[in-house]
């Protein structure tokens, strides 16, 4: 049995999403919340058809408020992306999740990683054709 099933958490985490996938969701309301481990009041991103929020943290925050506007009352409604990337959190890369505005109401592709053998190819052929 997984731990994560035994003590589930009131908010998405990275373990919820395996690396490579992504969710596209629709925003829905912005709270700010007192987080029990420390202390402090964070805003929360809810989602529409999902029961657990995103407790956003300054990089999340930026891209929606860039995509969407400085007030988050205006980000309900929006379709965006959530994916897991990896990033640094107290000096230690680790799993984080991300968010990503959904162009024209529909996720984004993630670019292609670039395969050095296709590079190559390419080219030698730009190479070859400058040539002749």
């Amino acid at each position: 049995m997984k731990m994560s099933e035994m003590f589930p958490s009131k908010y998405l985490k990275a373990a919820d999403i395996e690396r490579g996938r992504e969710r596209q969701l629709t925003t829905d309301y912005v709270d700010v919340e007192l987080m029990e481990s420390t202390g402090d009041k964070k805003p929360v991103l809810y989602f529409k058809g999902e029961d657990r929020g995103l407790v956003l943290n300054r990089t999340n925050a930026e891209v929606l408020s860039d995509a969407f506007g400085e007030d988050s009352d205006d980000w309900a409604g929006q379709r965006v992306v959530l994916y897991c990337a990896k990033t640094q959190f107290a000096g230690k890369t680790c799993d984080g999740l991300r968010l990503r505005p959904a162009v024209n109401g529909q996720a984004e592709a993630a670019p292609k990683p670039m395969d050095p053998a296709d590079t190559n190819v390419e080219l030698q052929q730009e190479a070859e054709e400058s040539f002749s």
